[in-house]
């Protein structure tokens, strides 16, 4: 974001989780493909170095912040959202640990319905991940949610391998939009010296959420069956949409978030970009 300025910050969150699911999408391929573990650990060490090579080539322009007096550990502020953005994440586990498991008994699309999961966050987000900077966040954050608990609902009731890959493509195309739309959101609130840790924070929540939902949807898969697991994850969509109108309830006017993006990210040399 401090590249791409922060009125782009839901396309510049888009395009970095575009290559984390980028990553997923391809790497159980590319891992069958080389065929043992090590084998695949020396592409772990080449992928690293690759990383720490194209990073050392990213420019740029630290100034640090001045703090006074004592910050808390997590603001306020930052409650609502990070609560909103855990419980998005209920399902992850779910789909990771128990979609194949399943769907095994419905035709075994399990492999195929991921990979589609994984492909439709990856393009949605590459290609659409900057739709919360054009239009109101909260519209991208609730019709994400709306298809998410579509697509879990109907994998519930164990569909036949089409309606499978369908319903987990639309879970993923869902799951697109609401990490961006939460955090664009607030990043837009805060000054900038806090985004670091807003968006760190932000991913507490989800590592926390992701941890305790794990424990959970084990103890419900064990006594109530794989299908109460993915009924577990769409109800769960509800305290987000519950936690969602905290965060979205107040919005400053679009004509003074426009006018405090482009101040802040307008140098003196850019006189024109002021009067535009």
């Amino acid at each position: 974001m401090e590249v791409a300025g922060i009125h782009r910050s839901g396309e510049a969150l888009g395009c970095l989780s575009s290559g984390i699911w980028g990553g997923i999408s391809v790497g159980p391929a590319v891992g069958q493909w080389l065929g043992s573990f090590e084998r695949a650990a020396l592409l772990q060490v080449v992928a690293a170095v690759a990383a720490f090579a194209i990073l050392s080539r990213v420019h740029e322009e630290y100034q640090p912040s001045a703090h006074t007096g004592r910050r808390r550990w997590i603001p306020k502020s930052l409650l609502a959202p990070g609560i909103a953005v855990g419980f998005v994440n209920v399902h992850y586990p779910v789909v990771a640990g128990f979609l194949v498991l399943h769907l095994a008994r419905f035709g075994n699309s399990g492999p195929a319905a991921f990979s589609a999961y994984a492909l439709l966050i990856l393009l949605s987000r590459f290609f659409l991940g900057g739709l919360p900077d054009r239009i109101r966040p909260a519209i991208t954050y609730y019709d994400g949610i709306l298809a998410m608990a579509l697509g879990l609902s109907v994998l519930a009731i164990g569909p036949r391998p089409a309606l499978a890959i369908g319903a987990t493509a639309i879970l993923g195309f869902g799951f697109s939009f609401p990490w961006s739309s939460i955090a664009s959101t607030v990043l837009r609130k805060i000054p900038s010296g806090e985004r670091g840790s807003a968006v760190g924070i932000f991913s507490a929540f989800v590592d926390l959420f992701v941890g305790i939902s794990s424990f959970a949807a084990g103890a419900v898969a064990h006594r109530f069956g794989y299908s109460a697991v993915f009924a577990l994850a769409a109800l769960s969509l509800i305290a987000a949409a519950v936690a969602g109108r905290f965060v979205f309830a107040t919005r400053q006017p679009e004509a003074v978030v426009v006018a405090a993006s482009v101040k802040e990210e307008t140098s003196p040399a850019e006189p024109l970009l002021t009067e535009r």
